[in-house]
């Protein structure tokens, strides 16, 4: 092929490819930012003060490149749920090295894995990567939970004569690591054997989420006999500690 022909070739194809006499075009969409690594110190935290809480204020260096101008990083520290956000931090300048510090305050009970997503966006708004690690925090245990009272609502409760009524059991449980402590409170039979779990979330006749209440609703129906029943309610903490067992009653008329 011809010198002129190649131009020629070249020209036409410029904004498909590049030619070797022809030097190649910029991406006019420039490119977004990116996340090279991410270092989070302590990666696991072990806390032994024995105080009520803890700050959680993890170091996260995120290294950065690309994007059109200042970069804007962000760290944000959620909860064990995965989505209750604990905190957040920022920082912006060139591409680089970036450090942040998201600080939370937490019950010294509320031991397991605490999630950290990092993102990043360049100054024309262009939305970078993003990248997750997650901090593990534990602590030593000071003891295990205790049922400190248990309630029936209404109490008697009379059987319908037709259809359903319910009646509200309630556990307070405490734990000397702090109400966050406590992974789940349980029904047992006296022979041990699980029946149904409490909750403590705020919802189905539970009055208010994470208060130490617990709470578990249960029909009666018409065919239920009179009489006194007797359960006992039993806690377990997030090390796998049990209470004693406490009995709950309450009365069908």
């Amino acid at each position: 092929m011809s010198r002129v022909v190649s131009a020629l070739v070249c020209a036409l194809a410029l904004s498909l490819a590049a030619c070797d006499e022809t030097p190649g075009t910029s991406d006019p969409f420039g490119t977004p930012p990116s996340i090279a690594t991410v270092t989070l110190t302590p990666e696991e935290l072990d806390d032994t003060s024995g105080t009520a809480t803890i700050t959680l204020a993890p170091t996260i260096q995120v290294a950065v490149v690309g994007g059109d101008g200042d970069v804007t990083v962000r760290a944000f520290l959620r909860a064990l749920d995965g989505e209750t956000l604990l905190a957040e931090a920022e920082a912006s300048g060139e591409a680089g090295v970036f450090e942040l510090t998201p600080s939370a305050e937490i019950p010294r009970g509320a031991i397991g894995r605490y999630p950290i997503t990092v993102t990043t966006e360049d100054a024309s708004g262009r939305i970078g990567d993003r990248a997750t690690a997650v901090l593990v925090f534990s602590s030593e245990a000071l003891g295990g939970p205790r049922v400190t009272a248990t309630s029936s609502s209404p109490r008697p409760i009379s059987r319908p004569s037709s259809g359903s009524a319910t009646v509200v059991l309630s556990a307070d449980v405490d734990d000397p690591d702090g109400t966050a402590n406590v992974a789940y409170a349980e029904l047992r039979q006296r022979d041990g054997e699980t029946l149904f779990r409490f909750r403590d979330d705020g919802e189905d006749n539970d009055a208010e989420a994470g208060d130490g209440r617990h709470t578990l609703a249960l029909a009666i129906n018409s065919g239920t006999p009179v009489g006194t029943y007797a359960f006992d309610v039993v806690a377990v903490d997030r090390t796998g500690l049990e209470s004693p067992p406490t009995e709950i009653t309450f009365t069908v008329q």
